[in-house]
């Protein structure tokens, strides 16, 4: 094995990196919507136990250690034809309609007091302002004091549900009929019978009515994240509704996340349907074994957009028994068994990748996710830098795209020339919904292997 030095965009400054981190995500996108479909796979990745007993998977600090070959199958069965994803919001309303009807129509209360005026047949209670204002009022008696009116300022005790506890319960109901209006406005034509659609929709009703209840609206909004007080965490029916609130107060900054970096986190998909398609085409039994117990690290909740660990490197496929392919981090070619006659040029791959990654402007920079593609055998190979490209980002580079609304595009760009002249680009355009389609990639693999 050869140790090849790699200079990759991870190694850049900070303000390269996140040169999209003002960018809010809209309410309707057919890119965002591919990629929350894609971390709804990753969810489920998370939650499905082991395939038996002996095998060695887990979440260790909230790292999900599957194997290639179970993630790959799960891949080609992660859309089912006949009914819609469960996701979070589904299994929300599968649970929390009495919960969140039994809070709202008998929400905790708290005793409060404030200050009013009081006629004086009525007075109950005194504090030290209400002496000092009796004090500075003319006359000797409380009914002189009084005045004209026969009131004076006294302390009023009330029941109120504006507690922390309650508000919280008000904004999970505004998140709840966000998250479910999106749902169903995702799956309405494909699904609109299905017990999954129906649910979603009747739960929505139920979060709009519990909204508009006349006691609910004294109860102020969260200006911020609470922490969660004494009722959150202990009263059974509150507690359900605070971890509940975790949950979708977690999906939708990871739905920031992924606007952010949508072209890493589309890499991640392209990475996964290559693999499946490199494992489909490969002709040697014993290594696609050997590649399907590769261990991927795959993270709950991405960083930079990727939810891959790439301590752990995924596979090299051996496509044919001379031919061997690999796609992964670009900064991981070092660790590829290169023959020694592709030293010269892998070398010259690596260095103008770091060269072309630096002289990036801001613009640009954030299409390349930082991912090779690569093919060798004993006499010669190719190694090219994957770069993701959505519509509206046609606009920012001044070109016409011809992809539809449904599509992205995928870059695969020499630059083991000596300069940017000398790169030689190939492009095809994907379906951005790579998890409906498991098997997209095989003619992509097809046109770049020739």
């Amino acid at each position: 094995m050869n140790d090849l030095r790699i200079e990759s965009h991870h190694d850049l400054p900070p303000k390269l990196a996140i040169s999209e981190r003002n960018d809010v995500a809209p309410e309707v996108s057919p890119v965002l919507d591919a990629l929350e479909q894609f971390a709804q796979f990753v969810d489920e990745l998370f939650d499905t136990p082991r395939s038996h007993p002996t095998a060695w998977e887990g979440n260790p600090n909230r790292i999900a250690v599957r194997s290639v070959g179970r993630v790959l199958c799960k891949w080609r069965h992660a859309v089912k034809p006949n009914r819609p994803p469960s996701a979070l919001i589904v299994r929300l309303a599968k649970r929390l309609p009495s919960v969140l009807s039994d809070v709202v129509q008998h929400p905790k209360k708290i005793l409060q007091r404030r200050r009013s005026m009081e006629p004086i047949n009525r007075l109950r209670e005194l504090d030290s302002s209400c002496v000092r204002w009796l004090a500075r009022q003319p006359g000797n008696t409380l009914a002189e004091k009084s005045g004209h009116r026969r009131a004076v300022l006294a302390v009023q005790r009330f029941e109120s549900v504006d507690t922390l506890e309650n508000r919280v319960v008000l904004d999970l109901l505004k998140r709840c009929s966000a998250l479910a209006s999106n749902y169903l406005r995702q799956h309405q034509e494909a699904y609109p019978n299905h017990e999954r659609f129906i649910m979603t929709a009747d739960f929505l009703k139920v979060c709009r009515r519990l909204e508009t209840l006349p006691h609910l609206h004294e109860v102020s909004s969260l200006p911020s994240l609470p922490k969660p007080n004494y009722v959150l965490l202990h009263e059974t029916r509150y507690n359900q509704v605070w971890r509940s609130y975790m949950k979708v107060i977690r999906q939708q900054r990871r739905r920031q996340q992924l606007w952010t970096w949508r072209h890493q986190a589309f890499a991640d998909m392209v990475i996964v349907a290559w693999m499946y398609t490199a494992s489909r085409v490969s002709t040697d039994r014993e290594s696609r074994k050997a590649a399907h117990r590769f261990d991927l690290r795959i993270r709950e909740t991405p960083q930079r957009g990727t939810f891959f660990d790439w301590t752990s490197l995924p596979p090299i496929w051996k496509v044919t028994p001379e031919s061997s392919f690999y796609i992964g981090p670009s900064d991981s070619l070092r660790h590829l068994p290169i023959p020694d006659v592709l030293i010269p040029s892998v070398e010259k791959f690596a260095k103008n990748f770091g060269f072309a990654a630096e002289a990036k402007n801001l613009e640009e920079f954030r299409y390349d996710p930082g991912i090779s593609v690569v093919r060798w055998n004993k006499q010669e190979g190719r190694a090219n830098a994957l770069q993701v490209l959505f519509g509206d980002d046609y606009e920012t580079i001044g070109t016409v795209p011809d992809l539809s609304a449904g599509q992205a595009t995928i870059r695969l760009l020499d630059v083991s020339g000596s300069n940017e002249s000398d790169q030689t680009l190939w492009q095809r355009a994907v379906p951005l919904t790579l998890i409906e389609a498991p098997d997209a990639f095989d003619q992509v693999h097809s046109d770049w292997w020739r």
